[in-house]
């Protein structure tokens, strides 16, 4: 992600996480670059550590990498991936997102058992999926 401190201000106000921990690392070795896929040139610039309300948590990286792809692959590409987080009010995520400006992939589905979802992009590209439960 670009701007993990964007990324952070972003979940804060679609679902209310809350910053846990942020970190400005210093340089990753080669063994782990290796280990992990990373380019030799890259950097991890920032890593912040979110929190969702029932205490689960998200990390998000913030790289710098000079030979990095900038371009978001389709889902259906390998290794592409899409996030999905449970929210209590899709009418009122709905609007969010909205309000936002962003891209809302569909309206919200209603499965048979009364649960919903639906998906939309990131500022920064990526996709989410809302899920609500029947129960809520």
């Amino acid at each position: 992600m670009p701007d993990a401190g964007k990324a952070a201000a972003f979940f804060h106000d679609l679902i209310g996480t809350r910053v846990v921990s942020d970190w400005r690392p210093a340089p990753v070795d080669r063994q782990w670059k290796r280990r992990f896929r990373w380019r030799a040139g890259a950097r991890l610039r920032r890593l912040t550590m979110i929190e969702t309300e029932d205490g689960s948590k998200i990390e998000l990286f913030e790289y710098a990498s000079p030979h990095a792809s900038r371009r978001q692959p389709h889902e259906d590409d390998a290794g592409a991936t899409h996030i999905a987080l449970k929210a209590h009010d899709p009418a009122r995520a709905v609007a969010m997102v909205k309000a936002m400006g962003l891209p809302v992939l569909n309206e919200p589905v209603t499965l048979s058992d009364g649960s919903r979802w639906f998906y939309f992009l990131t500022p920064w590209g990526s996709q989410i999926e809302l899920v609500f439960t029947a129960s809520q």
